[in-house]
């Protein structure tokens, strides 16, 4: 791709070490954009840390989306002052997305919006829930581009629900193609599985990631109580629930937490010691648009290293898990009716499934074409406030 080096591109992050970002970033340099991230701090899991130059506004409480207006608003002067040395903003969430144009007011620069999630806030009923879509509208009119993780998003939210044309782009949560010949950190030799699962040793399950979902806690480490022989349940990631996750399993040999891991370099390991991977939510509520819609890393990288999943039944990403026949589909919530969808697993099926995973398109799960897509859509967008 050919270099423009003279194009530069100003991130806004809401955390630092967010994988999905520090993805995006190494796509937009990729494009041959100079790439410079402000950001902010927050307790958050550290997967991957962006490989650029990055400045910190400050550190955010998490979910405290009222307070964060106020922080907000004092480092507004500061990011218009960089802004201007700058071709774009990219802001990587609603939040940052709204305070760069509020930044930018009266600038040509033009702001490029991510979104990443859709949380109950934006979707509530009633007054509050109207005058927040309502601003949200008004905003999500102004940016350049929107550029969303799931065509639910775009399509049932920012142009349905919303009602707003700009223009917009889906990017999934894909892994990058280079990864194919990337040099993986080796599985331990304590990672390593022996024989096969059911017949030689415990079926594996491995739970990944921001570790946050309180119901998958509950069936993961019941499921390991009452079949201490059948299931070994592996967790890795940032502990949120339960935060003392190493005592809740101290004194059961076939549940392990292995800490944080970084992204990519430890995922090989983690994905070659389990059996199946744990993707699957709580039951979808009539507000959880983001659990329908989203696809989470954990599929992606399941499909990449050939590991059937576990997903919730109704989630979009279920549809294809159903259509290829690579893993299970949780329909009940009920624990003990969960753990007789996982006991009907057997060898048999899991091989089939392993079978499919590895039979699937690589662009299900990879980045072909999207960095040049991203590329010409910025590069449109820059050429555009040029002649104005």
């Amino acid at each position: 791709m050919k270099s423009h080096k003279s194009l530069r591109i100003l991130v806004l992050l809401q955390v630092i070490g967010h994988p999905r970002d520090s993805k995006r970033i190494a796509m937009l340099q990729d494009a041959g954009f100079e790439v410079v991230a402000l950001a902010f701090e927050r307790d958050y899991h550290n997967g991957r840390i962006p490989d650029c130059p990055v400045e910190s506004l400050g550190k955010l409480e998490n979910r405290q989306y009222f307070k964060r207006l106020f922080k907000f608003l004092a480092v507004i002067p500061r990011i218009r002052r960089k802004a201007a040395d700058f071709d774009l903003i990219y802001a990587l969430g609603q939040d940052v997305a709204a305070m760069s144009q509020l930044a930018t007011l009266g600038m040509k620069q033009k702001v490029v919006m991510e979104v990443g999630d859709i949380v109950r806030l934006q979707l509530l009923p009633g007054c509050v829930g109207r005058i927040i879509r309502y601003i949200e509208r008004i905003f999500a009119r102004h940016y350049g581009l929107i550029v969303v993780i799931s065509t639910g998003f775009l399509v049932d939210y920012y142009r349905g629900c919303l009602g707003v044309s700009t223009p917009a782009l889906v990017l999934e949560n894909k892994l990058e193609e280079h990864l194919v010949n990337f040099d993986f950190s080796p599985t331990p030799e304590s990672f390593k599985k022996r024989g096969v699962p059911f017949i030689d040793r415990p079926f594996r399950i491995g739970y990944f990631g921001v570790l946050r979902d309180a119901w998958s806690w509950s069936v993961l480490s019941e499921l390991a109580k009452r079949y201490p022989d059948r299931y070994e349940i592996w967790f890795a990631g940032k502990k949120i629930v339960p935060t003392d996750i190493e005592q809740q399993i101290e004194g059961y040999v076939n549940m392990r937490y292995l800490g944080e891991y970084k992204s990519p370099d430890d995922l090989f390991k983690l994905y070659d010691a389990v059996d199946m991977v744990w993707a699957c939510y709580a039951q979808i509520g009539e507000l959880d648009w983001n659990l329908r819609w989203g696809r989470p890393n954990r599929f992606f990288e399941s499909c990449f290293f050939g590991r059937p999943v576990f997903a919730r039944m109704g989630a979009d990403f279920a549809k294809d898990v159903v259509r290829e026949q690579i893993g299970c589909c949780i329909d009940t919530y009920l624990i003990d009716d969960v753990h007789k969808q996982i006991l009907a697993i057997d060898e048999n099926q899991l091989a089939i499934w392993e079978a499919n995973m590895k039979q699937l398109p690589k662009k299900m799960f990879l980045y072909t074409d999207e960095t040049q897509y991203l590329s010409d859509a910025i590069r449109s967008i820059i050429a555009q406030k040029k002649h104005t």
